[in-house]
């Protein structure tokens, strides 16, 4: 079994008795109820313009270049700036591979087919991407880890799309105790073999969307280690054989905002979650409140109930 991928499937076809098939069947119902001494940026503060018609709400103004450079870098830090396709794909990939890391923004236009490439970034590496355009993953690779101590990935409105043909890595893996992803928007789909997973470090999700990708445990995210956020966003229309939207064998996960749902699997719809007694815990329907691996209450269902 690859790095990437989950120990779960073992123990969840031992509790069914048997193998598990990626058809969106219940199989139960949610009815019972390490410091560096580096300063961190801040991340901008978002204004709010026109209130909304119906319920006096405001809706969130785009940060401008110079809030993003300030919130992904520090105030007063230039990043380099790569405007894919225009300038080179791989003297981006070169630079930000680069030992000594950096900071970077790529900006993305239209749709970039990229084939077995996989940016491995730098110790202290941060790279933001934007530009509105898609990377598109068209071989049998992912596209971002993170494995060095103090690499950081930002995404902003950028589209990050696999490839559904081949058994890959996933979009962006996270393994290293001081890596960091950070998702504001854009897009995560796509992809067979998963859209993030987590073995170690830290994933934050404050929006965007993550959909429409398959993997064997945690079709949209899968957390064996370190922590995973989310605040904001959606995660839909994922598939895998536990927890079509999260899968959880490690780490700790904190909901308090976003969407998961319209996710498929054989256990655990939208999350399945094994704790550290070897217990299984899931959620079939749609997770609109708040959910963490710090307690067992509802919606978390034992499996087998």
């Amino acid at each position: 079994m690859k790095k990437w991928q989950f120990l779960l499937t073992a123990a969840l076809a031992l509790l069914l008795g048997g193998a598990l098939a990626l058809t969106g069947c219940d199989n139960g119902t949610t009815s019972n109820s390490d410091t560096t001494g580096t300063t961190t940026p801040t991340v901008p503060t978002v204004t709010t313009t026109e209130d909304t018609e119906d319920t006096g709400d405001t809706e969130p103004t785009e940060p401008t270049e110079a809030e993003m450079n300030a919130g992904d870098f520090g105030a007063g830090v230039t990043p380099t700036t790569f405007n894919i396709p225009a300038d080179d794909f791989t003297a981006a990939k070169t630079a930000i591979e680069t030992a000594g890391g950096g900071n970077y923004v790529l900006n993305i236009t239209g749709t970039v087919d990229v084939a077995g490439v996989y940016i491995e970034l730098a110790e202290n590496a941060i790279v933001s991407l934007r530009g509105g355009g898609t990377l598109n993953q068209t071989g049998t690779d992912g596209l971002f880890a993170l494995e060095k101590a103090g690499s950081k990935l930002i995404l902003w409105d950028a589209g990050l799309k696999g490839n559904k043909d081949s058994d890959n890595p996933p979009l962006v893996y996270v393994d290293n105790s001081l890596a960091e992803f950070v998702m504001h928007g854009g897009t995560i789909t796509g992809n067979t073999g998963g859209g993030v997973f987590v073995v170690d470090g830290t994933f934050t999700m404050k929006g965007g969307e993550i959909s429409g990708n398959t993997a064997t445990g945690g079709g949209g995210v899968g957390i064996a280690g370190g922590t995973f956020t989310m605040s904001g966003g959606e995660i839909s229309g994922n598939t895998a054989t536990g927890g079509g939207g999260v899968g959880i064998e490690g780490g700790t996960f904190t909901k308090t905002g976003g969407t998961i749902s319209g996710n498929t699997a054989g256990i655990g719809k939208e999350v399945v979650w094994g704790d550290e007694e070897g217990d299984y815990w899931i959620v079939n329907e749609p997770v609109t409140g708040p959910l963490s691996t710090a307690n067992k209450n509802a919606p978390w269902v034992a499996f087998p109930s």
